[in-house]
C-alpha cells in the first residue's frame, strides 16, 4: 500500500514538474549505488543476538506507515523503475506487484531458513561473499534504468 500511495502522490508531482522525475531518478540511482557500496563493505563481525520482544502483527503493519525507510524505499522504487512516458498507473501497479510477488516469498524464505542461515553466516568469509553478491545484484537491477536515462539524454 505504501508503494501505491507513494507512486500516486509522486505521479501528481511528475505531471506538474516533469523534470522532477528525472532528477529523482538520478538521485535514486545514486542512493542505490551508495547502498550497494555499504552492503558490499559492511562489517562481517558477529551480529548482535540480544533477544528483544518482537512487534505484534498489527504493530508491525502500522509501523510501516511511519517508517521513513519504507517511504524512501517506495519513492526510490517508483522514481527509479517507472518512466515518465507511458502508462504511469500501470507502471506503479507493476512495481507494486513485483514487490508483492518477489518480496513476500523472499521474506518468507528468509524467515523459514533464518535459523539455519545464522549458522551458515557464522563464517565472516561467507558473509563477505553474500554481501558482495547482493551488492552486485542491486547494481545490476539499475541497468535498465541507467539505460533509459542514457537513451533519454543521448
Amino acid at each position: 500500500m505504501v508503494i501505491i500511495a507513494a507512486g500516486l502522490g509522486a505521479g501528481i508531482l511528475f505531471k506538474q514538474f516533469p523534470v522532477l522525475h528525472t532528477v529523482l531518478k538520478v538521485v535514486g540511482i545514486c542512493y542505490l549505488l551508495y547502498l550497494a557500496y555499504r552492503v558490499a563493505t559492511a562489517s562481517t563481525n558477529k551480529l548482535n543476538t540480544e533477544k528483544k520482544k518482537p512487534f505484534t502483527f498489527i504493530q508491525a503493519a502500522l509501523f510501516q506507515w511511519v517508517n521513513v525507510k519504507v517511504w524512501i524505499m517506495a519513492i526510490g522504487a517508483i522514481v527509479t523503475f517507472a518512466s515518465a512516458g507511458g502508462n504511469y498507473l500501470l507502471q506503479v501497479g507493476a512495481i507494486t506487484l513485483a514487490f508483492i510477488f518477489f518480496g513476500l516469498p523472499c521474506t518468507g524464505l528468509w524467515l523459514l531458513f533464518g535459523a539455519s542461515l545464522k549458522d551458515f553466516f557464522a563464517d565472516p568469509i561467507r558473509i563477505r561473499i553474500f554481501n558482495i553478491v547482493m551488492a552486485l545484484l542491486l547494481v545490476a537491477s539499475l541497468i535498465p534504468t541507467t539505460h533509459e536515462l542514457y537513451v533519454q539524454w543521448a
